[in-house]
């Protein structure tokens, strides 16, 4: 069964390799990305993506004109190249399973599953910003934008913002960051 979710990013692990049989008598390798994402249903949801190990090879297929300034060919390891945590996406064709009665998610062979950037709040005047402005979130009417408006309350709500810090209160004012008592640390 494969779905298409709207979610936030909580964390991204780092990329790791493993072994997944031999072709040809070489190991067959591939990368592993954990990405955990929750919305304003549920948190802590596993999605894996798997990828295939990075390519250059340039003198087949023109293959410099299918690099792009990452230097990778799968759209899907670009994409996640992009991402960092808070970031709201669209994660096109993921395959659920479940485990123990735990849910989880994968990404399909072949470059099957596509991520979307929708919204990610901006740092800086060069940094890149997803499909959806806060100005497209004040009103939405699609189903669409309401979900993405819907997540990203989520996450400042119960997120916080990049440097630790809680949401913001309900009068417009910023609370401090949340520090521990003296004697804990």
């Amino acid at each position: 069964m494969t779905v298409n979710l709207v979610v936030g990013i909580l964390a991204i692990s780092p990329p790791r390799r493993v072994t997944t049989g031999k072709a040809y008598n070489r190991p067959r390798q591939a990368e592993l990305v954990e990405l955990t994402l929750g919305d304003d249903s549920r948190t802590g949801f596993n999605v894996t993506l798997w990828m295939p190990p990075n390519m250059h090879v340039g003198w087949r297929d023109n293959a410099d004109q299918n690099l792009n300034q990452t230097g990778a060919r799968s759209n899907l390891r670009r994409a996640v190249k992009e991402l960092r945590p808070r970031d709201i996406i669209m994660l096109q064709h993921v395959a659920l399973s479940s485990y123990r009665g735990k849910v989880h998610g994968q990404s399909l062979k072949g470059d099957v599953t596509k991520i979307d950037l929708l919204y990610r709040k901006k740092v800086d005047e060069d940094d890149m910003q997803g499909c959806y402005t806060v100005s497209n979130l004040r009103n939405p009417t699609d189903p669409q934008l309401k979900k993405v408006k819907a997540v990203r309350d989520w996450m400042s709500e119960f997120v916080g913002d990049a440097d630790g810090g809680r949401a913001r209160a309900k009068k417009g004012k910023k609370m401090g960051r949340m520090m521990l008592p003296d004697d804990t640390q």
